[in-house]
């Protein structure tokens, strides 16, 4: 069975009173039922996960504001073969169709993705396969001391040096390095630099990064 026609059988038991919304502001069955049936007008759906640490289902992921729908709505759902996900937690990729996390799922989180400036979805999938990574490094990364890198790359096999020890910027004393100071002085030290940063783990309250240089190549 189609999600539609599951999500539809739901809706008309909303309307009928004989089940209610998971989480809604109305009590009145109509109004419940026109909110779910809105709600599914505008559900997303996707074949396949770019995220770490998620097996694809059968028959794709559907993403909406499941509060809408009657509880165990889920359970039907997924017992037909879909995954289900809440729409303002997750973004899909228009050029690959896959779906990555926007919101933390854990203290160590961080993004497998970034927005290209046009606001292009492009996975840590794609970059940590190559597809990508000469893209991320030599234009998203370098020389901007708001970006770091977050995935799994072998900077050093780039052709970067990593430069002194591991910064640290956080909640806690003594953890205030700045990617602006850090930069500057590799500059003072090699100026004809490229340089990136990259996030090496993450906690409740702090992070700890690197900096890395790679001397500009000379194309005389």
């Amino acid at each position: 069975m189609t999600y539609e026609r599951i999500l539809q059988a739901a809706i008309n038991d909303m309307i009928a009173g004989r089940r209610v919304a998971h989480c809604g502001n109305s009590t009145d069955p109509a109004k419940q039922g026109a909110s779910a049936k809105q709600e599914l007008d505008y559900i997303e759906f996707c074949q396949s996960y770019g995220e770490k640490g998620y097996d694809n289902p059968k028959r794709g992921i559907l993403f909406a504001n499941w509060n809408k729908f009657p509880r165990f709505i889920d359970e039907l759902l997924e017992r037909a073969g879909y995954a289900v996900e809440w729409s303002d937690e997750w973004i899909i990729s228009s050029e690959t169709g896959k779906a990555y996390r926007t919101s933390p799922n854990g203290y160590d989180w961080k993004p497998y993705y970034v927005l290209t400036d046009d606001a292009d979805v492009v996975g840590g999938d794609e970059i940590e396969s190559g597809d990508q990574l000469d893209w991320y490094v030599n234009e998203y990364l370098i020389n901007d001391t708001s970006r770091a890198n977050v995935f799994d790359i072998d900077l050093a096999s780039l052709g970067f040096t990593r430069f002194d020890d591991t910064f640290e910027t956080g909640w806690y004393p003594g953890q205030n390095d700045k990617p602006a100071q850090v930069f500057a002085r590799i500059r003072r030290l090699h100026p004809n630099s490229d340089i990136v940063f990259s996030i090496d783990s993450v906690g409740q309250f702090d992070a700890h990064w690197s900096a890395w240089f790679r001397e500009a190549q000379d194309n005389d």
